[in-house]
């Protein structure tokens, strides 16, 4: 108990920090962690819960769950388990009494425990429901536009140059005729659910919210050439002969089959591409491995070799996972699902988040993690208020 009242009293010594995972992590202590961290004094208004230094360590030991590349034998006992990451963060959980697990780091203010603190100030008055169907449309090149809606089934249009066919409700599949070879976009607006497509040379995009992708009805070049705004997970169709290319904000991604994540919104000030299968080449700057990531800003492109695939990845599977992340930031990415605006009636905190939400929750759900005796929200109509 002494080790763990320091490690959250920020007193606690580097040397120690590893004893007190080792022992946490022992088996026979599981059973009594909820009670260790409810028998400890939690700091809360203007004490620290983690310094800055220890906040790194807290993140790598509880709520990174990236995978972790393995320790040499006789480091092992150095490592700490997904298991116990997940142990510590579940009894965190009933601790603080919320549905999710969320920390404010730099303001010094624990926000998941003042939660239990509610005042009728932080009503939030209306909802915003998750969406329930991918909504956009389909741009062709002379001009032709075709909306699309979750319940379209069958061939959407068939032109001279490409049929569209919607075989379910969340997948688009371009079939390339013969003719000229002209554009076609693809757009998702906010509140949209995200949508399969499958390209005309038989690669997979899985399109997120706020995106677009241009690409041609038939890929007859040396080069497979697509361009991307916004944010795609890519399975790559290998054809040796012709690498794929994808175009996105500041970078050039060069692939000849594999699978990988692109996120280059306009609103971004940076772009990362992160790889899960095969090989990428980065503008020629970098060249990714499965399970790293290439992170450009003012044309400079830097390697991430352990970024936070759970992170990355989290849209795919229907979540919202934030790490350390600002609540400007937060509302942004909640903006994209839910189709709202934000307004501001006092200067956003400089607090930083980590933790995950269900996409399938409503906006109130989100909000209600969120506020704090010092952060309210007001929903009307598609306008969140923060106050």
């Amino acid at each position: 108990m002494q080790l763990f009242q320091q490690w959250c009293d920020n007193t606690i010594a580097e040397k120690d920090i590893d004893e007190l995972m080792e022992l946490l992590e022992d088996a026979d202590h599981h059973g009594d962690l909820s009670d260790l961290i409810r028998s400890v004094d939690i700091p809360t208004g203007n004490s620290p819960f983690f310094s800055p230094e220890k906040k790194q360590g807290f993140l790598q030991h509880i709520t990174s769950l990236a995978p972790v590349e393995p320790a040499p034998p006789v480091q092992r006992k150095r490592s700490v388990s997904l298991a116990l990451r997940w142990t510590v963060a579940a009894s965190l959980l009933l601790v603080m009494g919320v549905g999710y697990y969320f920390l404010i780091h730099d303001t010094r203010k624990n926000i998941a425990a003042n939660n239990m603190q509610h005042s009728e100030k932080q009503t939030i008055r209306h909802d915003i429901v998750a969406p329930t169907q991918a909504a956009g449309y389909i741009n062709f090149g002379d001009g032709e536009k075709i909306p699309i809606s979750g319940s379209q089934k069958g061939v959407l249009a068939s032109t001279g140059n490409a049929v569209v066919k919607k075989p379910s409700r969340d997948l688009l599949v371009f079939e390339a005729r013969t003719g000229n070879v002209t554009m076609t976009t693809v757009t998702l607006p906010k509140g949209s659910q995200p949508l399969q497509l499958r390209l005309p040379d038989g690669t997979s995009v899985l399109l997120n919210v706020e995106s677009s992708i241009s690409f041609p009805s038939a890929f007859v070049a040396k080069t497979r050439e697509v361009k991307l705004s916004g944010e795609g997970y890519f399975e790559v169709k290998h054809d040796g002969e012709h690498p794929f290319i994808v175009h996105a904000a500041q970078s050039d991604i060069r692939v000849l089959g594999t699978h990988f994540n692109v996120r280059a919104y306009k609103s971004d000030r940076i772009s990362k591409i992160t790889l899960t299968q095969g090989k990428v080449d980065v503008s020629g700057k970098v060249t990714l491995r499965p399970g790293q990531q290439a992170i450009v800003e003012n044309g400079e492109t830097l390697l991430n070799k352990h970024p936070d695939l759970d992170e990355v990845l989290a849209w795919k599977n229907n979540e919202f996972v934030f790490n350390s992340a600002s609540l400007s930031e937060i509302l942004s990415e909640l903006s994209k699902w839910y189709n709202f605006r934000v307004k501001y009636n006092i200067t956003p905190p400089k607090g930083h988040f980590s933790g995950s939400i269900s996409k399938n929750a409503p906006l109130s759900t989100a909000l209600e993690i969120l506020k704090s005796e010092d952060i309210h929200f007001e929903i009307k109509n598609d306008i969140v208020t923060v106050y």
